[in-house]
């Protein structure tokens, strides 16, 4: 019960200390949000903090997430504006703030929260594949609900498989929502260094750089592939992702 009051006791004090001219970065988890708050670091660092390497644990400092970091202190930064992240559920407050959502194919967030879910500490998810997917909690079910929650209120939704894509133009519409003030030369440096071959090696070479919250071996920054799902989802599970998706209206993810 302590948890859950100093949880809800940090997420009231966070939105308490947001100002009006914060961005809210919101996703289910293992859908790219990662990715962003490392092209928005680098794009930091790179305008004004002579380009230093930005590493995960310079991630935290430089990207606050709402009901962990402290966001009291005002931003220092001019080149873009406070972007907080959040897997939370839309939450009527969060309508005072700007929003950005992002989605990726459920199925291959799926496979991605399932092998991070078993390296984690705080999960150590034992189950099969088959009982995460159905998993009201973990599964498909919450993320059709995240997803529903946030769908008609985000200000922008950014698909993952689009910033693959076309990293540059995708994370561009960020920066206009965060009130970016970078040059072209700093958007493209910004978005070589957080090239996801760069994240791994960054994570690769660094002693424990998630502290003590994983597994040994546990690897954060896997391959960030699309269609991943294609060898993990049986008949019944693809039956249950139609089904969800039907009901729910999702475009783009058959």
């Amino acid at each position: 019960m302590l948890g859950k009051l100093g949880r809800a006791f940090g997420y009231a004090r966070g939105l308490a200390n947001m100002g009006r001219g914060d961005v809210l970065l919101a996703s289910f988890p293992r859908s790219g949000n990662t990715w962003l708050r490392f092209l928005l670091a680098n794009t930091i660092s790179v305008a004004e903090l002579d380009g230093r390497e930005v590493d995960f644990e310079e991630l935290n400092a430089l990207m606050p997430e709402l009901g962990t970091s402290d966001l009291s202190a005002s931003w220092p930064y001019r080149s873009v504006g406070r972007v907080v992240k959040t897997h939370r559920p839309y939450f009527p407050l969060f309508g005072r703030h700007r929003s950005v959502l992002v989605i990726r194919d459920p199925r291959d967030v799926m496979v991605s929260y399932f092998h991070y879910a078993r390296g984690d500490k705080a999960v150590r998810y034992a189950g099969t594949f088959s009982d995460f997917v159905r998993s009201t909690h973990l599964g498909l079910p919450s993320w059709f609900a995240h997803w529903r929650s946030w769908r008609e209120k985000a200000d922008l939704v950014l698909r993952y498989e689009e910033l693959r894509r076309d990293t540059t133009r995708e994370f561009q519409r960020l920066l206009g929502l965060a009130g970016a003030r970078v040059d072209d030369g700093v958007v493209d440096e910004a978005v070589r260094r957080s090239d996801i071959r760069n994240i791994r090696r960054i994570e690769e070479t660094r002693d424990r750089p998630h502290g003590d919250r994983h597994v040994d071996g546990f690897k954060f920054a896997r391959d960030g592939g699309s269609r991943q799902w294609v060898d993990q989802f049986d008949a019944e599970l693809l039956e249950l992702y139609g089904r969800l998706r039907e009901a729910e209206g999702l475009e783009g993810y058959e």
